[in-house]
């Protein structure tokens, strides 16, 4: 890893899928803060909104996902995904780190690498259950985080899952 400061690096993206899906959909909220790099909290620092209580609004909503899921499944529940990837351009990839770079002013540089991913969240438990993501995967300076992709002919949008997961999109 990075020293702890967040993200997955090496070319294993599946783990940062994994640890997005310990946080929405395993109850976790001690990997809240892996799921961005540091340019988010910067960027909510400079909004007004400062890295706790962006984190506090996640644990509210990991705990109360947490709750619900374990209503439905029973307190043992567990979940496997399925992952299919899609390949993304190279130029496509290229607008990506200019969408993070204007909005997060992240380096755009450091976009890497990127995916599109249809995941099958599985629930093993009291009774099965299934949900469904697709989100994007995103190469940022080494370290890959989950992201809420949308590529179309005319830009590229993309903001990072954690967010969509505090503040419901």
């Amino acid at each position: 890893g990075n020293g702890g400061a967040g993200g997955n690096s090496g070319n294993n993206y599946k783990a940062a899928v994994e640890l997005f899906a310990d946080a929405m959909y395993r109850g976790n909220k001690d990997v809240i803060e892996s799921l961005a790099p540091k340019a988010l909290w910067d960027y909510y620092q400079q909004n007004g909104m400062t890295k706790d209580s962006l984190i506090e609004t996640a644990e509210y909503v990991v705990g109360a996902n947490n709750e619900n899921y374990k209503a439905q499944f029973g307190d043992d529940y567990t979940v496997t995904l399925e992952i299919t990837e899609s390949a993304i351009s190279a130029a496509d990839v290229t607008r990506i780190g200019e969408t993070l770079s204007q909005r997060y002013g992240i380096n755009k540089s450091k976009v890497t690498a990127a995916y599109s991913l249809q995941v099958k969240v599985v629930f093993h438990g009291t009774e099965p259950g299934e949900d469904a993501m697709d989100i994007g995967v995103v190469k940022i300076d080494g370290a890959w985080y989950c992201v809420d992709l949308q590529i179309y002919d005319e830009g590229v949008s993309a903001g990072f899952c954690l967010e969509e997961m505090a503040f419901g999109g």
